[in-house]
């Protein structure tokens, strides 16, 4: 149970879900396409936060874009993963709840 006392279990993610957000041919989607569209025109500024990156294949889209990306996944096993391909670089990865990361900041 999180500390918000909703009750969560990663093993119900769609396993359909996980299976796309991994594929090369979203990786190209969304870097062709979909966070072209969503960020055109739009300055978010020198701090961007992620929530939910998942595997990480926006993250490393972003990581290339904006000079400073923390990221904020709540499944453990996503988190894991993505903090073991980004060690070595300056990027943060975070497990943890919203309030969790304020008072880490």
């Amino acid at each position: 149970m999180s500390s918000s006392g909703i009750e969560i279990n990663f093993k119900d993610m769609n396993w359909i879900h996980r299976h796309i957000c991994r594929s090369a041919h979203w990786r190209k989607r969304l870097e062709e396409k979909l966070l072209p569209w969503a960020l055109g025109g739009v300055d978010l500024g020198a701090n961007v936060l992620e929530v939910g990156p998942g595997p990480g294949l926006a993250t490393d889209i972003l990581r290339r874009r904006f000079a400073n990306l923390t990221c904020i996944e709540i499944d453990p096993l996503l988190a894991g993963s993505l903090s073991e391909r980004m060690e070595g670089t300056k990027y943060p990865k975070i497990t943890a709840s919203i309030t969790a990361y304020s008072a880490m900041s």
